[in-house]
């Protein structure tokens, strides 16, 4: 295990300085224009340093404290009081972490099932390669189905305490009485025994007590193990670099891959340097004739490459946010929904450990069962503080999990179990966390409402056409149609009751494409339509009980399935919040769920590409589906020299459509990334290669209100440079705060510092807006009135203790000054600190030795 170790870690480091890299191209905290939200997410981690205990004070509303899911910004911190690194500097360190965080989590889980199914398929072969029966990890009997040259059943001879009667699976029974329940045999397979060569089954002769296939367990007896309840074979162990190509697929599409938009948006610049006057009513022809021409100009010269808008791939969907991993982490704002993505991955790596202890007895280890739920409890607990909208959706996977898991070994669905397990994880997780919800509350979200209008489906495919494309491929053609009419025969024929896969092969399916259809005929609803069905195929595969459904299978399932709920969900419900009523109502729904499905896809894709690969491999061998079960040397027909050719056509069509979408899909991180690089702080720059992120006000300039009024950094660099060196502890900062961040550069004393600034942008989502409206009213007053008795009530209502005067105070609050001047003659203000553009007032009353040296 040595190699994959250090693997592992060279990984981590290979992301991590790969990412410095990118953040050493364009370090700043913020600029004019894609500032994003770095004030906002900078002022927290300040808040939080600043903080002697928590909850955490709010540099946006002093007296407050920061009532916003703010567990993964105090990580960082922790990381900064650890190390003693500059906020500054942490701050863009603090992206490549997370970042290299996802890269080696999504490998670790995809190297777990990557190394699992060979090792599964070759136990499965191996009997029918050497001729001998494969290592059993316990001694039970194994029943054998043979299956004859053209893949058809043949007539096994059922064995009872040593006597047959002569019948065989599918056969009539010969004329007499049927047996009665009292002669029925249990389904016990007797220990220690070993199937016939002649493909008998053997069974002990017991009288019937109530349990039968599905109802083992409960009365203390051995649960059946045969075909559909196997433990996985023993089989030699591969070397650790077996599967890691397939495993890191997933960390490629997880956190590197961009959306199909990115690639459209080069398709469309490179027809307009087209001189081609093809035209053609057809949709997506006459663009693609135009980009191939476009590209030819420019690889010949006679043109160049058009520039590339990185922010357009991350707005497909009319207003909503269609953010990705690799966007996120190139636009480096440190928000909550990517903080959370290496935590999903985590607990993603808990489900596949639920779903590969399926075969263990959990009475016997239970020890294990107990820290593998206090695992999920604990990471669902860091989900819901670092990014709360993730809650929901990994507590349903982890329910969903520990239900598949039980009924693979059990054969049924087990409902209280499941539920008291789900309570489990969901209270732990609230116990172990109940320091922070106990003073979280939410008044940003009100509800659930219904979508007006659902998305387009040519949007849609923009954003999900790669994962779309392999996960529905493998869902349908992966499995195969014989194998699952096969399965649902032997199902039928073999256990006395119809499980949960039977009755969702005969029942669901059916029922979900015929929903489906309706849908399409009768409404707007083109993706739910489209995802119907292919739920149905997801949840067919994870019920599967069949000694070929590797654990592997099941996760990518697993996944798929979650992440197919998620988005037929989006075009149906949103969650209400401070933007209902407007046209970008589903903002944040879309903007947060869409980012928890592409982990998910990510990581199932990354399951089911080799298995698709695999799929048609042992199609052109000759060996279909029934291959899979295996049968003995017999195998399968040879596949007729037509059908060969033609899945050969179909596997090259099948090609051709993959690699031009992953080759798409690559378009993004290539061209996007030193597009977003060059949107820099305008005018002058620090050089390449510092990290921190306030670098750019040591000279910096912009422009604001309009052009004719220029605000110089490099005065306020010089104040902050002060107040992060002479104040302890904090202090409430009065600064111009009507202003954004976003645009003005609002709050960025509060923000840069971690001072308690007495308002900022977004204070409206974190506490009720009588609270809101109140501090503003007298914050604005406050700069505004020309009554010296109001300004000094307001100074001690508010608690100010420093005042901070610069260009944006000034221009925003003209004669504000003097006034403070005045209270300083009278002996009520003190100036502490001043350069040409800035003077910061000191109020004695509300300072007690919060200032070096005073």
């Amino acid at each position: 295990m040595w190699g994959i170790l250090l693997g592992g870690e060279g990984l981590f480091a290979a992301a991590f300085l790969f990412f410095v890299l990118i953040r050493r191209a364009n370090p700043d905290i913020w600029q004019p224009w894609f500032g994003g939200e770095k004030f906002m997410e900078f002022a927290f981690l300040n808040g939080i340093l600043r903080s002697p205990y928590f909850p955490p004070v709010d540099p946006h509303f002093a007296g407050g404290y920061i009532n916003y899911y703010y567990y993964g910004i105090y990580l960082v911190g922790y990381l900064i009081k650890l190390t003693g690194i500059y906020a500054e500097v942490a701050f863009n360190l603090a992206i490549p972490m997370l970042f290299a965080l996802t890269v080696v989590n999504a490998f670790a889980v995809a190297y777990s099932v990557s190394g699992l199914w060979p090792r599964e398929v070759r136990g499965q072969q191996q009997e029918g390669e050497d001729g001998q029966p494969p290592q059993e990890t316990k001694a039970v009997a194994q029943p054998e189905i043979a299956i004859g040259a053209a893949g058809g059943l043949e007539p096994l001879e059922l064995t009872f305490a040593g006597q047959s009667d002569g019948r065989r699976i599918g056969e009539e029974a010969a004329p007499g009485p049927s047996p009665t329940w009292q002669d029925r045999p249990h389904w016990a397979v007797a220990r220690g025994a070993r199937p016939e060569a002649t493909g008998s089954i053997s069974y002990e002769q017991r009288d019937f007590t109530g349990t039968d296939l599905d109802t083992e367990g409960d009365s203390g007896e051995e649960p059946f193990v045969g075909e559909l309840s196997k433990p996985r074979p023993q089989v030699p162990q591969p070397s650790w670099h077996e599967g890691v190509g397939a495993a890191l697929l997933a960390p490629l599409f997880v956190a590197i891959f961009g959306n199909l938009a990115g690639f459209g948006q080069l398709v469309r610049s490179l027809g307009r340097a087209s001189e081609s006057g093809f035209r053609s009513s057809v949709p997506g022809i006459e663009t693609a004739v135009h980009g191939v021409s476009g590209l030819w100009r420019v690889v010949t010269f006679e043109a160049t490459l058009p520039g590339y808008d990185f922010w357009a791939p991350s707005r497909v969907i009319p207003h909503t946010i269609n953010e990705f991993p690799f966007w996120s982490f190139t636009y480096a704002d440190l928000h909550p929904h990517m903080i959370g993505i290496p935590f999903s991955l985590f607990f993603v790596a808990l489900v596949l450990a639920v779903l590969k202890g399926y075969d263990l007895d959990w009475r016997k280890n239970w020890h294990y069962g107990a820290l593998l739920v206090a695992g999920m409890a604990f990471t669902l607990g860091v989900l819901a503080a670092v990014n709360l909208w993730d809650l929901p959706t990994y507590l349903g996977l982890g329910v969903l999990a520990v239900a598949v898991a039980l009924y693979r070994r059990r054969g049924r669905l087990q409902v209280v179990p499941v539920a008291g397990l789900g309570m489990v994880m969901a209270g732990g997780a609230y116990i172990l966390f109940v320091p922070f919800f106990s003073s979280y509350t939410n008044v940003a979200a009100s509800g659930i409402g219904l979508v007006r209008t659902p998305d387009d489906l040519g949007n849609w495919a923009q954003i999900w056409g790669f994962f779309a494309f392999v996960i529905f491929t493998w869902l349908v053609a992966g499995r195969g149609e014989r194998g699952r009419m096969r399965y649902l025969r032997i199902h039928k024929l073999l256990v006395h009751k119809q499980t949960i896969a039977y009755f969702t092969g005969v029942m669901l399916l059916p029922a979900l494409f015929v929903a489906s259809l309706l849908l399409l005929l009768f409404t707007n609803q083109t993706i739910l339509a489209f995802c119907l069905p292919a739920l149905g195929l997801a949840v067919a595969c994870f019920w599967r009980r069949e000694r070929r459904e590797d654990t592997g299978t099941v996760c990518a399932a697993l996944l798929a399935a979650t992440g197919l709920v998620v988005l037929a969900g989006t075009q149906v419900v949103y969650l209400k919040d401070h933007l209902q009523g407007g046209d970008a109502y589903r903002m944040n729904t879309l903007f947060k769920f869409y980012n928890q499905v592409w982990v998910l896809w990510g990581v199932a894709a990354a399951m089911a590409l080799p298995r698709i690969f695999s799929r048609f491999e042992s199609m052109l061998r000759g060996r279909g589906i029934a291959a899979n079960i295996h049968s003995g040397p017999a195998g399968c027909g040879q596949l007729r020299p037509r059908f060969r050719l033609a899945m050969e056509a179909v596997r090259g069509a099948w090609g051709a459509v993959f690699y031009v979408l992953l080759c798409a899909s690559l378009v993004y991180p290539f061209l996007g990334t030193p597009s977003r690089a060059s949107q820099r702080f305008p005018g002058w720059r620090p050089p390449i290669g510092t990290l921190n992120g306030m670098a750019f006000m040591e000279n910096g300039v912009y422009h604001w209100p309009d052009s004719n009024n220029a605000i110089e950094l490099q005065y306020d660099w010089e104040a902050i440079q002060w107040l992060l060196a002479n104040v302890r502890g904090n202090v409430v900062l009065a600064e111009s705060a009507q202003l954004d961040y976003y645009r003005a550069g609002g709050t960025r004393v509060a923000s840069l510092t971690g001072l308690s600034g007495l308002l900022g942008m977004h204070a409206g989502e974190q506490r009720y807006g009588t609270d809101v409206g109140e501090r503003h009213g007298k914050l604005s007053e406050f700069w505004n009135t020309k009554d010296p008795e109001r300004i000094r009530t307001l100074i001690d209502e508010l608690e100010i203790g420093l005042i901070y005067t610069g260009q944006l105070e000034r221009h925003q609050h003209p004669g504000a000054d003097s006034r403070l001047a005045q209270l300083e003659q009278a002996g009520l203000l003190e100036s502490v600190y001043q350069n040409a553009e800035v003077t910061i007032y000191a109020v004695p009353a509300h300072i007690q030795g919060q200032l070096k040296g005073r």
